[in-house]
């Protein structure tokens, strides 16, 4: 928790209110949760999956 609230104090986010940083917060936690989902999905679906490149 200490290097939380030192990134939050001391990071590019510090000079927001407490409304900017709680929403940028749960906007990068949303987009790192999604990752987390979608690549835990690729790992069990991913030998199932016929993935072609090209037109």
């Amino acid at each position: 928790m200490d290097v939380i609230r030192d990134i939050l104090k001391n990071g590019p986010i510090a000079p927001y209110s407490l409304w900017t940083k709680s929403i940028l917060l749960s906007v990068f936690s949303s987009i790192v949760c999604t990752l987390i989902i979608m690549l835990v999905i690729l790992l069990v679906n991913g030998y199932n999956t016929n993935i072609q490149f090209g037109y």
